[in-house]
């Protein structure tokens, strides 16, 4: 399988935080036709610090079926964003693109500030279930975790594990439950920012291999 991740670092404020990650995911489709795309968490988003319009938020479903159309074998997942799903609720959800359309949306688990910032719009923080986030693509099994979901959520039996981050001490770490199998890692960090690809087996010393990708500009690229 191959992966192309985005490196891109999230700045509260920047009108175009949303641009420069929509420009390099398309980009990678046109350049490196991977089977797979990843964004940060929070890249979607237009400041860390602030909910989204569900107006914005249509705007990139928009946007991401127009790229998503032109590789219809490519799994693009950009990132994450945090933003109203009706009067009174608010999530942060990583929409997944598959052939034109809007496949998968993924709503993360735990509380990490998104309570608060949720409030401060005036709206609850509804939560999602890691139930969802396992899937198929390409004959691999992944499991996607959004920041604070990784180490906790429960990701046995996958192939290759997602991880879309927003944290300054994001990394690959495992759980007690998610520590005996083998499976590799892809890590997207949108605060340092940082790529990072690992292969684990527990039955293998070292336990945990970096994988090499080659980079070209904000592209990284994986085989997996």
């Amino acid at each position: 399988m191959k992966i192309a991740a985005i490196l891109h670092k999230v700045i509260a404020g920047r009108k175009e935080n949303y641009d420069i990650l929509r420009e390099n995911i398309a980009r990678a489709v046109s350049d490196f036709n991977p089977d797979l795309i990843v964004g940060p968490d929070y890249g979607l988003n237009y400041s860390p610090s602030l909910v989204s319009s569900n107006r914005f938020y249509q705007k990139i479903v928009s946007d991401y079926k127009l790229i998503s159309a032109k590789a219809p074998n490519t799994l693009i997942m950009p990132g994450t964003i945090l933003y109203p799903i009706n009067g009174q609720e608010m999530v942060c959800e990583a929409p997944v693109f598959l052939n034109g359309k809007l496949n998968r949306q993924l709503w993360k688990d735990r509380d990490n500030g998104e309570a608060e910032l949720a409030a401060k719009a005036g709206f609850a923080y509804k939560r999602g279930s890691h139930e969802n986030k396992k899937f198929e693509h390409k004959g691999k099994k992944i499991a996607v975790e959004i920041c604070g979901d990784h180490g906790r959520q429960d990701v046995r039996g996958c192939d290759l594990e997602v991880i879309l981050a927003f944290d300054k001490l994001a990394g690959f770490w495992l759980g007690a439950q998610n520590d005996s199998f083998v499976r590799k890692v892809i890590l997207c960090d949108s605060y340092a920012p940082k790529i990072e690809s690992w292969d684990y087996n527990p039955k293998r010393q070292p336990k945990q291999i970096e994988i090499k990708g080659k980079q070209e500009g904000n592209i990284f690229t994986f085989e997996i």
